[in-house]
């Protein structure tokens, strides 16, 4: 569901030419390079992990180089973007 959400706010933050503010994500897996089974051995990460970080879900890479289909980028911010204290104020309404 927060996958297929999120595609269609990239699809939007596309075609209006606007900054996607990631959402808070939920991991229900951690992800490695290799195959595991869920968590990554030795860690007692609780799951599910809430906030996720982006690129356990994502591929961030691919996410900033990827353009819509009339060749605009759309440019990404991690779903704290809003509340960091070094934005200012008129941004954050």
């Amino acid at each position: 569901e927060q996958l297929s959400q999120l595609r269609s706010a990239w699809v939007l933050a596309q075609k209006l030419g606007r900054v996607l503010v990631l959402p808070t994500l939920t991991c229900g897996l951690d992800r490695l390079w290799w195959e595991i089974n869920g968590t990554i051995p030795g860690t007692d990460t609780p799951l599910p992990i809430s906030p996720c970080p982006a690129d356990l879900v994502l591929d961030l890479e691919v996410l900033m180089r990827n353009h819509g289909r009339d060749g605009r980028l759309v440019a990404v911010r991690e779903y704290s973007f809003l509340q960091n204290p070094r934005l200012p104020a008129e941004l954050r309404t």
